[in-house]
């Protein structure tokens, strides 16, 4: 998973740290005030207790801001072909199946078909709403507020997990 840390919250934003790990555990352990996850491809997140897990450290280590950047599974229709990256670094794949995992979560496995056969075949995919929800029920003291994609054919979305103010 990648994990940008220390992602200063003002009109200039100015990274500190991108560590690629898993994020659960950096999350545990970072002091940083604001962290941006990216989860589409490596954050394979496919049990309901990772999401819990989420929600207890971020319950134990209150921060300014966090930002998590995931697939949507509507918007990954099977057959959909993704191509990410470019030149030798370029990665072309397609959606064969899905199913649930975590209705609670709203949580997807998507089988896809790649280039390359080392990267995992499954990959976590989140119904927006539901997760959004969820993550609402969970975080009492803050607010989640589900954004669309930065560029309109992609196929994520982006939490946004802030505390409430008094």
């Amino acid at each position: 998973m990648t994990c940008l840390t220390g992602v200063r919250c003002q009109s200039r934003p100015q990274l500190e740290e991108v560590v690629h790990g898993d994020i659960l555990d950096v999350l545990a352990e970072t002091p940083a005030s604001c962290v941006a996850i990216s989860c589409r491809i490596s954050a394979n997140w496919q049990q309901g207790e990772q999401l819990a897990r989420l929600v207890e450290v971020i319950l134990r280590h209150p921060r300014l801001r966090i930002v998590i950047d995931a697939c949507d599974v509507e918007r990954l229709p099977l057959s959909t072909r993704i191509v990410s990256g470019s030149g030798r670094h370029q990665l072309a794949w397609q959606t064969l199946s899905r199913h649930m995992l975590e209705p609670e979560w709203g949580m997807h496995a998507v089988h896809w078909r790649g280039e390359k056969p080392d990267r995992p075949a499954w990959v976590s995919a989140f119904e927006p709403a539901t997760l959004t929800r969820c993550l609402s029920r969970q975080l009492p003291g803050h607010e989640v507020r589900c954004l669309p994609p930065l560029i309109p054919q992609d196929p994520g979305f982006t939490l946004v997990i802030t505390p409430r103010t008094p």
